[in-house]
């Protein structure tokens, strides 16, 4: 008995660490760009977006930040209406796999803050994003 219970151990954390090679540093923010709310989530923001549910659980003492953001193509209320979308569509994953709203802080930006220009295609796609960031609070 002891022989199979040590050789699931060993199994279990060979697979737990095979499943997380992909290491993530939750300390900084991370960008998903020409994120469209229209479209489902590529599987490196699942995989992302998994690893950081598992962090979460594993830290009760952490909230995660989700900011919507827009290019400037639109109108104000557009823009506003598309960072919305996209900071629920992530928030809304998250909340799917367990965690509870009260450690999630949605914002809204719309195109009040590009990360590049809006001047080609290429830079409008990057400025149509989510940023997401894990943030400490006192569970005083």
């Amino acid at each position: 008995m002891k022989v199979k219970l040590l050789r699931f151990t060993l199994l279990f954390y060979f697979f737990s660490f095979s499943l997380f090679a992909q290491s993530y540093d939750f300390g900084k923010i991370k960008i998903i760009s020409d994120f469209d709310p229209a479209v489902t989530f590529s599987e490196e923001t699942k995989s992302y977006l998994d690893a950081l549910v598992t962090y979460l659980y594993a830290n009760p003492a952490f909230q995660v930040k989700v900011t919507g953001h827009s290019d400037n193509s639109g109108t104000f209320e557009q823009n506003e209406k598309l960072s919305i979308e996209r900071a629920k569509m992530v928030t809304d994953y998250i909340l799917s796999k367990g965690i509870t709203k009260d450690r999630i802080i949605e914002k809204v930006e719309g195109a009040k803050m590009p990360i590049v220009p809006n001047d080609s295609h290429e830079n409008r796609a990057l400025n149509n994003r989510v940023e997401i960031s894990v943030v400490y609070t006192s569970a005083e």
